[in-house]
């Protein structure tokens, strides 16, 4: 019968590690962070483990992150050195509202539907309390032209909404893309 071999969680790997670097057996304490770091890669433990990679390399970081997840082509001496880290900082862009007309629109778009719906629900209460019978609209007339100002303003007020997220997600992907091409070098 085949077992599989076991899975540790990441403090438990992040402690063998610490147990073995007190011990002084510093191969296997790399090992343990170098594990913990590469399978819960997003873990708290997985910070400690950097911070004791760090501590076994002499204060030394490895260049662990690369860009856009793939290796780079020279993994010597220059993946210790600090100047080549500092060499590859840009300066992010400054974030920039480049929808703000559209988005100006689109709250207006809501702000009318919000005025729709307070309309059509004070319509028929206003009616019923003035008792106004000149207006040529009966009871029920009345009633059903508040609900369908309600309605449509509802609708409205929903797509006014919509309209203003679909510009926000595309000014926050303009963002993105802004940012990710800075990191890469490229402009």
């Amino acid at each position: 019968m085949l077992q599989a071999a076991p899975q540790f969680s990441p403090f438990q790997l992040l402690e063998a590690g610490r147990r073995a670097e007190a011990e002084g057996h510093i191969d296997a304490a790399y090992q343990y962070y170098r594990q913990t770091v590469d399978q819960f890669a997003y873990s708290a433990e997985a910070a400690q483990a950097r911070e004791g990679l760090a501590r076994l390399n002499g204060g030394r970081q490895p260049n662990i992150w690369h860009l856009n997840g793939t290796p780079q082509a020279n993994d010597g001496a220059s993946r210790w050195n600090g100047a080549a880290r500092k060499a590859r900082r840009h300066k992010l862009p400054t974030p920039r509202n480049h929808y703000r007309v559209s988005s100006f629109l689109a709250g207006l778009v809501s702000l009318l539907g919000s005025l729709m719906v307070a309309a059509g629900l004070a319509a028929a209460p206003l009616h019923l309390a003035l008792g106004r019978p000149e207006i040529g609209i009966g009871s029920g007339g009345v009633l059903t032209v508040a609900v369908a100002l309600a309605a449509l303003g509802l609708v409205t007020v929903a797509f006014g909404q919509a309209v203003r997220a679909l510009f926000d997600q595309a000014n926050a992907t303009r963002e993105l893309v802004a940012i990710e091409r800075a990191k890469a070098g490229v402009d």
